[in-house]
């Protein structure tokens, strides 16, 4: 089981995808961590991308826009973490 379940919600985002998930790969957790992106009717789909940087993604595609609640439930479905750590995907993680 991991420890931490991280979700973010995406609609039409993807260079603050692209930072959030850099900034992630870049602080790893020495705790199991999943990362859930959770893209809430996008024109556009970046799945492939976002795995060349964190390959261990979890995506989850919505064909409509589901707001940030109903966004966030997709994510929290698939979960399996101890906790769940609802995140924006304007946050960036940093050292400190």
């Amino acid at each position: 089981m991991n420890s931490v379940s991280i979700i973010t919600v995406n609609f039409n985002q993807h260079q603050v995808n692209i930072d959030f998930l850099k900034s992630i790969k870049a602080y790893p957790s020495s705790s199991k961590v999943e990362v859930i992106l959770v893209d809430n009717g996008s024109r556009e789909q970046y799945e492939q991308e976002y795995k060349q940087i964190l390959p261990e993604l979890i995506y989850i595609r919505s064909e409509e826009n589901l707001g940030f609640a109903g966004g966030n439930n997709l994510g929290i479905k698939k979960a399996t973490g101890k906790y769940l750590l609802l995140l924006n995907n304007d946050i960036e993680i940093t050292a400190n």
